[in-house]
């Protein structure tokens, strides 16, 4: 009688680390998805992680429409807080012709006036800014319709001004909507919240 081996072949391996790396990459791209929604999301509890992570949150500056009558200007103050870097205001205007007063000439007599001029100043700038002067500004959007404002500014624990100027229209009033923050980036690079 013959002997036969028999050989068992062994038994094919198991698979566990293919669905331990899915699994790992799956949380991966679960964190980085929540990490996008933390950084950009306007909803309080994304503020509330930001918070914690170390950024403040932004600080409404002025979010209203109103009106600017001719040879006139309107402004709003805000003051960046003590030690904080990397402060920006940002946000866009929008400024249209007001209803013209009674006693105005027709818009056939006038052409369509310049727009509005927002300026940012600091204190000493704005009171010279007043009397006339030119100062150095920290924003000078030029008389325009609308823009976007994206402005670094420079010192903390100074009042800056920001200035809705229709001083060069003669007849028309401005009619504006105005949306800035300040946005404090000290943890999050620049190119991010462009």
């Amino acid at each position: 009688m013959s002997s036969a081996k028999i050989s068992a072949s062994p038994p094919p391996a198991a698979k566990p680390r293919k669905k331990r790396h899915f699994v790992l990459w799956a949380i991966l791209g679960l964190f980085f998805l929540f990490s996008l929604w933390a950084l950009f999301s306007a909803s309080p509890f994304a503020q509330v992680v930001r918070e914690i992570l170390g950024q403040p949150p932004d600080q409404i500056v002025l979010n209203r429409p109103f009106s600017v009558s001719p040879h006139s200007f309107r402004y709003y103050t805000f003051r960046v807080p003590a030690g904080t870097n990397n402060v920006f205001l940002t946000g866009r205007f929008t400024a249209v012709e007001d209803s013209k007063p009674p006693g105005s000439p027709s818009s056939a007599e006038v052409q369509l006036e310049g727009g509005i001029e927002v300026l940012v100043l600091s204190e000493s700038s704005f009171g010279d800014w007043r009397k006339g002067a030119r100062p150095d500004s920290v924003y000078d959007s030029g008389p325009v319709s609308r823009a976007d404002v994206r402005v670094q500014i420079p010192r903390s624990e100074q009042l800056y001004y920001v200035v809705f100027s229709n001083r060069t229209s003669q007849f028309t009033p401005k009619r504006v909507d105005a949306r800035l923050v300040l946005r404090f980036t000290s943890w999050l690079p620049e190119w991010i919240h462009r």
